[in-house]
């Protein structure tokens, strides 16, 4: 399917409302057990990371309840040292996100500082 008739369907406002909220939801969900997981805690010791409640992280793994708050999402960040970018864009750039796991990877202020050390020390 052509990008042209991909984004038609966004001309539908049932389709376009329900498609964002999914995406959203669904990409925070996905990323905040990703980070999780790659740190190796359950939701309790990742909730006492980043002052939540195992409750709340449970909640915004599964994308359930309402709106996600950006106050949330600012605290996550600053609990774990990683950037946080929210932004609103065009439907192309929408459909054109990468959504795999590698695409979502995030390193910590940390990591991206040893990476590019090291990528000194060999150039």
């Amino acid at each position: 399917m052509s990008d042209l008739n991909k984004l038609k369907k966004f001309l539908t406002d049932d389709y376009r409302v329900a498609y964002l909220d999914s995406h959203v939801k669904g990409s925070i969900a996905y990323q905040i057990q990703a980070l999780r997981e790659k740190l190796g805690l359950t939701q309790t010791e990742f909730g006492a990371l980043v002052g939540m409640p195992q409750a709340v992280i449970s909640r915004l793994e599964r994308a359930e309840g309402g709106a996600v708050n950006v106050n949330t999402l600012l605290k996550i960040a600053n609990g774990l040292k990683i950037g946080l970018a929210v932004r609103f864009c065009n439907f192309e750039t929408v459909l054109r996100s990468d959504v795999s796991p590698e695409g979502l990877v995030v390193e910590s202020i940390q990591e991206t500082m040893n990476r590019l050390l090291q990528g000194e020390l060999y150039t």
